[in-house]
């Protein structure tokens, strides 16, 4: 089995969440707030899951955003920083150019410390 989930120990997501927090903006452009959203997992909550259900862990990481192998849609969501640079001062550049710091700070989170904005667990039957 493979599943793919978000991480809820991504850096970006622990950042985002506690400013949203400090600045009463939970309800910012039309955010669910976390029990009216999907939940993330964690390494050990994502383990435990297929585990109570016949399942070992055959692997278990994270991963960023806009990951060729997981996610390849991100790719046009989240433009590589050079791609976004370069369309700046054109028409919506800087949404693109904003978007961009995203991904390159998520992939930096996971290339760091391992918090990249998803999880995937391979697991095999028991």
């Amino acid at each position: 089995m493979w599943l793919c989930v978000p991480n809820n120990r991504a850096l970006f997501f622990l950042i985002k969440n506690s400013l949203r927090l400090k600045y009463d903006r939970e309800n910012f452009y039309n955010c669910l707030k976390e029990v009216e959203h999907l939940q993330g997992f964690t390494r050990k909550s994502l383990a435990l899951l297929v585990e109570r259900h016949g399942y070992r862990v055959v692997e278990c990481s994270d991963y960023s955003l806009r990951d060729v192998q997981f996610q390849p849609e991100n790719q046009s969501w989240y433009p590589r920083l050079g791609d976004a640079t370069s369309t700046l001062l054109g028409r919506g550049g800087l949404f693109r150019f904003q978007k961009s710091l995203i991904g390159s700070f998520d992939h930096t989170a996971h290339l760091l410390f391992r918090a990249g904005h998803y999880l995937y667990l391979i697991a095999a039957r028991k």
